[in-house]
């Protein structure tokens, strides 16, 4: 349902606070895109900040122009028909034991990116915690097939996701929870997305 643009701008603002939300005539003219000018030109510092604009732009019935990351080369093309978003996933009978299994090759994975400094990469404020519960929140996809499946609708939901590309299998693992996180997903998971 569109959303008054006084309504919008306020949205954004608590989103974003005032630092992130540029309304200035210099800022919207920079951000045109073949002739067309922005209302606001948002710029997000957190994946959470990130979510917040898209899912409000979806609600608003907004487009949304991203600038950075060299998504610049695509403007002025039309908007993506697919969204796609890649995660780890595991699925387990149960959620503790979900966590318990991926947790040993996850915290692995991710020790060796600390080693190679891309947790330096990471946007002014965000870490990778220490704690695999921390650090798993909206990074994985890890649970029995409910959780699993609320968290695939929260993505679709919140970010127009069309397609979800997931990792199943991390090295060690073995071959049997492999197996069963697959069958979990496509016959418990999946079909609530046909």
């Amino acid at each position: 349902m569109p959303v008054a643009g006084r309504s919008v701008g306020g949205a954004l603002a608590a989103i974003l606070g005032r630092e992130g939300l540029r309304e200035d005539d210099a800022a919207r003219a920079a951000a045109s895109v073949d002739g067309e000018v922005p209302r606001w030109v948002a710029r997000p510092a957190t994946p959470e900040q990130v979510s917040g604009v898209l899912a409000l732009a979806h609600d608003a019935g907004l487009a949304v122009a991203p600038r950075g990351s060299g998504s610049a080369l695509e403007l002025g093309r039309p908007p993506a028909a697919e969204v796609p978003l890649v995660k780890e996933c595991y699925v387990a009978p149960e959620t503790a034991t979900a966590f318990a299994e991926a947790a040993a090759f996850l915290e692995a994975k991710y020790r060796v990116y600390r080693s190679w400094e891309q947790d330096r990469a990471l946007p002014a404020g965000e870490r990778w915690s220490p704690s695999f519960e921390e650090l798993a929140r909206d990074r994985f996809v890890i649970g029995d097939p409910v959780r699993v499946a609320e968290e695939i609708a929260r993505y679709r939901e919140r970010l127009g996701v069309t397609t979800l590309i997931v990792r199943l299998q991390w090295p060690g693992m073995g071959h049997a929870e492999v197996l069963r996180s697959i069958r979990l997903l496509g016959e418990k998971v999946l079909p609530r997305f046909a």
